[in-house]
């Protein structure tokens, strides 16, 4: 048999993806050491790869406000908690008392007034002061003062920063990749290679390759109907519209 057709053209970047996935199942599970074939596996899966990497980056000025506004939390996280603390040292309650006295000497090991340092400074000197509050003895002192919450939010704002940050580095590399044009083309092009070396296989040795080409033509198909069926949908909403822009245009005007 011959591999359903497969007009590429007509697939969206979410389609294209998906089938490109199936394909790359489809032969990985049914000869996971083919010599050529597992090559095709190979590059499929980095072309689907470097498209997803370039379909979801983000740009660096969208990072950059929300790392500012991720340092702002923190900040505000970290005063929040030292105030507390700072409050509870005079507590009528000694035990209260010491046990905020024991915690403001954990900040004071670091820098009392990090969250006026540089972003890459006070997420050293926070990371440090997390981990010491994650001793046991600090614990115990957190549940004293009841400043457990604010720890956690202080850790929380935290870890948001640090993700943020790691993204935006992910962001930067990523920008050595090609547009997503290019991306889009190259794994088009990837898949019409596989389809036509899958037709040359089954010609070839029918015996192993039918059962496999017989899978990714109904992968090809099940995607390709579901892709004709949006355009359907889409032209049919079009018309619709440019229908009722038509009648608004020629609707009578009362005066």
């Amino acid at each position: 048999m011959t591999v359903a057709d497969l007009p590429v053209t007509i697939l969206n970047d979410a389609e294209l993806l998906d089938l490109a996935r199936r394909v790359s199942a489809a032969i990985a599970n049914s000869h996971p050491e083919h010599s050529w074939f597992g090559r095709i596996v190979e590059q499929l899966n980095s072309q689907i790869q470097e498209m997803n990497t370039v379909r979801n980056r983000q740009t660096a000025n969208d990072l950059t406000e929300d790392i500012r506004k991720a340092d702002e939390h923190r900040d505000k996280a970290y005063l929040a908690f030292r105030a507390g603390l700072e409050f509870r040292e005079f507590s009528d309650d000694p035990n209260q008392a010491t046990a905020a006295t024991n915690l403001l000497q954990l900040l004071r090991r670091r820098d009392y007034s990090l969250q006026a340092l540089s972003n890459r400074e006070q997420t050293v000197e926070l990371t440090a002061l997390l981990n010491d509050l994650s001793d046991s003895s600090a614990q115990d002192d957190l549940s004293t003062v009841g400043l457990v919450a604010e720890a956690e939010t202080l850790s929380q704002t935290q870890k948001a920063f640090d993700e943020l940050v790691d993204q935006r580095a992910a962001d930067e590399a990523s920008r050595q990749l090609p547009p997503l044009r290019t991306a889009r083309g190259l794994l088009r092009e990837d898949l019409t290679v596989t389809v036509v070396s899958l037709n040359f296989a089954e010609r070839d040795d029918p015996e192993t390759f039918t059962s496999l080409a017989e899978a990714v033509s109904e992968h090809i198909m099940e995607v390709v109907a579901n892709a004709r069926a949006r355009r359907t949908r889409n032209d049919a909403e079009e018309a619709r519209a440019e229908g009722a822009s038509s009648t608004e245009d020629f609707a009578p005007v009362v005066g």
